[in-house]
């Protein structure tokens, strides 16, 4: 499903491609999805339309399990100082959603995915969001990797990171950063120990944090518990 626009009515998100939109709340002809930004169902519910940012169509990629949230994604992109000429290896692509947010701030990414059935969802997602500047290796990142070119920045999205550093570090530039996506802390301390053995030294690991308020005129009060997702760790190369 491409996503070419977005609406809103009575604090619920709908998401359309093409032709009639049918909802719980009504249905809108295309018409006039296409022609105004704010028009009433058949039941006379208000609809808001938006155009569809990247946000949007990332809400309906093909998902596997266990995706980047995008607050990790957000200190990813910020502390691994990625940017348009950056070139960034990844390893773990999955379904393609961090991937996906990497290719749209960087020059370049060269993504790691042994699961052959895995690429093909991350390659249909990335057709679908108009990506081009992803090269796919459907290859074992903790056998010998051969690249052309030093990167930029590498993420790890991997159960044993640990296992690839021999691989990637020598491809990473002096001076950049490597990140690791971890979801247990005893991982993270089998990964800053291996870490001593290569020109890698332990910036930080952090956790991210994120509450959503309901603000609906006399209620504001926080929706949800704030839920643990993941490690991020993150090294430099000296």
């Amino acid at each position: 499903m491409v996503i070419k626009k977005v609406l809103l009515s009575e604090g619920n998100w709908y998401f359309w491609e093409k032709g009639d939109l049918h909802t719980d709340l009504g249905s809108i002809k295309e018409e006039d999805i296409l022609k105004n930004n704010k028009v009433k169902s058949n039941k006379d519910k208000i609809f808001y339309v938006f155009e569809a940012n990247f946000l949007d169509k990332m809400q309906k990629i093909k998902r596997l399990p266990q995706a980047v949230m995008e607050k990790d994604i957000a200190s990813i992109l910020v502390y691994a100082d990625i940017n348009k000429d950056s070139v960034v290896l990844e390893a773990g692509t999955g379904s393609g959603k961090l991937c996906s947010y990497l290719a749209k701030y960087s020059k370049k990414v060269i993504s790691f995915e042994m699961n052959k059935e895995f690429l093909i969802v991350a390659e249909e997602n990335f057709k679908n969001l108009n990506l081009k500047n992803i090269e796919t290796k459907n290859e074992d990142i903790y056998s010998d990797i051969n690249l052309k070119e030093k990167v930029d920045a590498i993420i790890l999205d991997l159960p044993q990171p640990w296992n690839a550093l021999k691989n990637v570090e020598k491809y990473l530039k002096e001076g950049r950063i490597l990140v690791s996506y971890l979801p247990t802390i005893v991982q993270v301390i089998r990964l800053v120990n291996e870490s001593k053995n290569y020109n890698l030294k332990f910036i930080k690991c952090i956790e991210n944090s994120e509450r959503s308020w309901i603000v609906d005129n006399d209620r504001v009060r926080p929706e949800n518990h704030t839920q643990f997702t993941a490690f991020l760790v993150f090294f430099r190369k000296f």
